[in-house]
């Protein structure tokens, strides 16, 4: 899994479940969410960051910036600082810094978060971002403590041995969440992150669902809002154009995200779908599916159909 994808999962992972991670900065604070939807992405020099949100904390407000780093280094904390810099000019609020921190620092490291100017051997400016120590909470996790169990997909990426034994330690965590929208985001979430480490086809067997959770699936952020949102966009503009665009990317989101990025031919048989009625009940069969191969079966079969249909129209 390439960075950019890898980063987009822990930006959707914090959105989803922002009061757990919030949680992992003050247990016990009462706070209000306001928003997780600023008007835009801040990017600097081409970079987003990788989560913000408005919260109120008592009378006061605040932006929470969230930064996800896979290992602690100083490069990394001047950047993130930099971003907090940027949006307090931009939305004109105080930000509240986070660096979310995978892996154990390479050297010992003191003050993780401590960051200072010194261009004469002496700090002249200092600042201390708070850190998050991922790493230090996999024991926790692998436990079942209830408070961590939104946690459960970033196993393979706090840990320094990922193998078939951290697997099943996952699959028995997820099997004891009860409610099944939240226990299917979650096993969503781990495949995604274990694709660097196992075969996709193991892995969707391994973690395979009992056909009644199937109906969750468009629960999953990366799936079900993403519909949602595009075919609400769609219906406002009153365009059944719209509509269709909206399913197609989504029904590529699916691919993308179960059997790694699709080639030319599978995206041109996407977009070669215009029905909307059609387009969700591949969407539906896409989720179920167990190979890309039985999805190329499908779409291969669907464009049969279709010349069918073309053929019995010209001979009436």
């Amino acid at each position: 899994m390439d960075d950019q994808l890898k980063d987009k999962y822990f930006k959707e992972m914090v959105q989803r479940y922002l009061k757990d991670f919030i949680k992992l900065l003050h247990p016990d604070e009462e706070y209000v969410i306001i928003s997780t939807q600023l008007d835009k992405e801040l990017i600097v020099r081409r970079r987003e960051t990788d989560f913000v949100a408005k919260v109120r904390v008592g009378k006061r407000i605040f932006l929470f910036h969230f930064e996800f780093i896979s290992q602690y280094r100083r490069r990394l904390v001047r950047k993130a600082y930099g971003y907090g810099g940027a949006l307090t000019l931009k939305y004109n609020c105080d930000v509240v810094t986070v660096l979310f921190v995978l892996k154990p620092p390479s050297k010992k490291a003191q003050n993780l978060g401590y960051y200072d100017i010194a261009p004469f051997g002496k700090p002249m400016n200092e600042h201390n971002l708070a850190v998050v120590e991922l790493w230090k909470l996999r024991d926790a996790i692998l436990a079942g403590e209830k408070e961590y169990l939104a946690l459960v997909p970033l196993l393979p990426e706090i840990s320094l041995k990922v193998d078939k034994q951290l697997l099943q330690r996952q699959r028995e965590l997820l099997a004891s969440v009860e409610d099944p929208a939240f226990r299917t985001e979650l096993k969503f979430y781990t495949v995604a992150f274990l694709q660097e480490y196992f075969n996709k086809k193991f892995l969707s067997i391994f973690f395979s669902e009992d056909p009644k959770m199937l109906e969750h699936w468009e629960q999953v952020p990366i799936f079900g809002e993403r519909i949602k949102q595009r075919s609400k966009e769609a219906w406002e503009e009153g365009r059944e154009e719209g509509m269709t665009l909206a399913l197609q990317e989504s029904i590529l989101d699916a691919l993308n995200a179960r059997f790694g990025l699709t080639n030319g031919s599978i995206a041109r048989a996407i977009h070669a779908i215009d029905e909307s009625k059609k387009l969700r009940a591949i969407f539906r069969r896409i989720v179920k599916a167990e190979s890309l191969e039985a999805v190329k079966k499908m779409l291969a079969a669907e464009k049969q159909s279709a010349k069918k249909k073309v053929r019995s129209r010209t001979t009436r």
